[in-house]
């Protein structure tokens, strides 16, 4: 059983994500993240969410990611959320 937690953030717009914990920050006009090394036993999944506000967020995270759907634009005033495993980054938002 892997255990997952919620952690809300203020103001850290350049943070190091924990896997296998949902990291969430409210409206931020800029977010540059690191993925912290996991557990080489484990599935070490990097999920968060952040609020765009009038001005696109400006989103920043390690090149060697690869986007499903290509690198994704964010847009102003929407929810977004992301999930990374293995490299692969899924966003979506609403």
């Amino acid at each position: 059983m892997v255990l997952l937690l919620k952690t809300t953030h203020r103001m850290k717009l350049f943070f190091e994500l924990t896997p296998n914990v949902f990291h969430v920050w409210s409206e931020v006009p800029l977010l540059t993240l690191t993925l912290m090394e996991g557990n080489s036993n484990m599935c070490n999944e990097y999920m968060f969410q952040f609020t765009s506000g009038q001005t696109p967020t400006t989103l920043t995270l390690p090149d060697t990611i690869i986007w499903f759907d290509g690198v994704p634009e964010i847009e102003p005033n929407m929810i977004y959320q992301c999930s990374i495993l293995n490299n692969i980054g899924i966003i979506c938002g609403v």
